[in-house]
């Protein structure tokens, strides 16, 4: 029924070899249209307004991340700047993460939670009006959620999300929207 293998010891461990030196080469080709993170990084800068958007959807999630990170705009306030406003009124944002800017039209945003279970994203946007543009595609994007509120300060954008709505959770977004509003 099975057939003995005729193979010495020495001839299947040089096989073996063989076979684990050569799985390296082996990995998968790029496709030929793959962005590389600068080409990527040159594609957002040459974009209008708005958001680093990738036009062909080649670049992987981590260089989408790098190309955002390194498209930050200046002259508005910066999502670190918002979160250490929150800190100083005695209401840390933890667990910070950079989250898919593309996703509201912007060119960068982070987001974190507060203790009390508010959910705080800050993303920055290239001028007044791409805020206002990203905001509004936000809003209605996002607009089975409850207890979710946007507000603009200059070209950032602040998302407060209360879940659950407290007592507590609802003083924080009050006080979070109000330091924002004065930034």
């Amino acid at each position: 029924m099975f057939r003995k293998c005729s193979w010495s010891a020495a001839a299947f461990a040089s096989m073996c070899v063989a076979i684990v030196a050569s799985l390296p080469a082996c990995k998968k080709a790029p496709p030929p249209d793959q962005t590389s993170p600068d080409a990527a990084l040159a594609m957002a800068n040459a974009a209008p307004s708005g958001s680093a958007v990738f036009k062909t959807g080649s670049a992987s999630l981590g260089e989408r991340f790098d190309v955002e990170a390194h498209s930050r705009p200046s002259g508005t306030p910066k999502a670190e700047d918002v979160f250490a406003a929150f800190e100083k009124a005695g209401f840390p944002v933890t667990d910070r993460k950079q989250t898919l800017a593309s996703t509201v039209a912007a060119r960068y945003c982070i987001q974190g939670i507060t203790k009390n279970s508010v959910t705080v994203s800050v993303c920055e946007y290239a001028d007044e009006a791409a805020a206002a543009a990203g905001r509004d595609e936000s809003v209605k994007a996002f607009a089975a959620i409850q207890n979710r509120d946007v507000f603009l300060r200059k070209a950032t954008m602040l998302t407060l999300l209360q879940a659950p709505k407290t007592p507590a959770s609802e003083a924080e977004a009050k006080r979070a929207a109000e330091i924002f509003s004065s930034m």
